[in-house]
């Protein structure tokens, strides 16, 4: 509503895409992104493989909008549980710096 944000998109990776677009425009400053739990949706599954696979591919989707969004993106932060260099949902991305503090 703040943003007076229609999307024509019915997608949420293309929605995410307007969102910070939008942001952007209306404030004139790069838009931080966080997401908390990243790895959640696969985790929740991760019993059930073909459901897992179908979670990753749909993250890495709606990650990949980040990537193409990087112009109008200060940072993103992303807190999960896996370890991002095991996980192929970032393949799209770089730049990634890994701040766990546990060494294992």
């Amino acid at each position: 509503e703040h943003l007076d944000v229609s999307y024509k998109s019915t997608d949420i990776p293309g929605k995410l895409g307007t969102l910070i677009r939008k942001a952007m425009a209306k404030y004139g400053q790069r838009a931080v992104v966080l997401v908390d739990e990243y790895d959640k949706p696969i985790l929740d599954n991760i019993d059930n493989p073909p459901i897992a696979a179908e979670m990753r591919e749909g993250l890495k989707n709606l990650y990949s909008v980040l990537k193409q969004q990087d112009a109008n993106i200060q940072f993103v932060f992303m807190t999960g549980v896996t370890k991002f260099s095991k996980v192929s949902l970032f393949s799209g991305l770089n730049q990634l710096t890994d701040i766990t503090i546990d060494t294992r």
